[in-house]
């Protein structure tokens, strides 16, 4: 069972309203990834509240020297990621809230055209993803393939929220797709994953077992039990196993 989202140090609420300027800039920095629960583009509306159109999100991130234009668009419930150090540039109106958190597990692959991706995922770990990319579709990966040892199966669509225990290898192509016109390019899409060390729930016992090394323990929240965000996130290190419980107070 994989019990975590990251290590934070620090947990910091911010909203960004676009588009972006010089002195209007959504930055991260290295150590840095900010949890994002929701992007809203500009919504259009007829004379009579009815909702028409959204204004697309023209979106690039800027990170170890390149400019890639990203798919972005509206998100909501649930949450997606993005990790620095880079900038996300936004030459349109949008709203996105998120969350800067420090010394987080959190990653961010950013996935270009005409590319071959794997994610390795090695024993005694677990890879999850979260909901969705900056796009806000799902799934968050087409037609993947899963090798575990000598066996191996082609042909996955992994949807957010997916969890896959190690040791594993994720591939998958994103093809160069046939140019469909003015705009209309083919752009490149962000896949925000975290790995954590596995723990397991003793049966007929109120805790759970933890490894040894470093890890963290985090207390999520849902309103629904179908997604859950982090509420408390706290780093441990042992060089021993240890058991942990939860305790609520008022």
């Amino acid at each position: 069972m994989a019990a975590v989202l990251g290590c934070q140090t620090a947990l910091v609420g911010d909203l960004f309203v676009g588009p972006s300027t010089p002195s209007n800039r959504f930055t991260l920095a290295a150590g840095q990834a900010a949890l994002i629960s929701a992007v809203y583009p500009q919504a259009q509306y007829d004379e009579n509240l009815n909702k028409t159109n959204s204004v697309p999100v023209d979106a690039s991130i800027v990170f170890s020297g390149e400019t890639n234009s990203v798919y972005a668009g509206e998100c909501k419930h649930g949450t997606t990621a993005l990790v620095g150090p880079m900038e996300l540039v936004v030459s349109s109106p949008v709203v996105i809230t998120y969350k800067t958190l420090t010394n987080t597990a959190l990653q961010c692959l950013v996935v270009k055209p005409g590319t071959t991706n794997t994610l390795s995922v090695p024993s005694g770990r677990s890879i999850r993803f979260l909901t969705f990319g900056l796009d806000g579709y799902e799934p968050v990966i087409n037609n993947a393939s899963l090798s575990k040892g000598g066996a191996s199966f082609q042909g996955a669509d992994i949807y957010g929220n997916s969890e896959f225990d190690g040791p594993l290898s994720i591939s998958f192509i994103y093809p160069i797709l046939p140019n469909q016109g003015p705009g209309f390019e083919q752009k490149a899409f962000t896949l925000p994953y975290y790995l954590t060390e596995q723990a397991v729930v003793l049966p007929d016992q109120s805790a759970l077992q933890a490894p040894t090394g470093g890890f963290e323990i985090e207390m999520q929240k849902s309103f629904d039990l179908k997604t859950w965000f982090p509420s408390v996130s706290v780093s441990q290190a042992n060089d021993q196993k240890a058991f942990y419980r939860l305790r609520l107070s008022q």
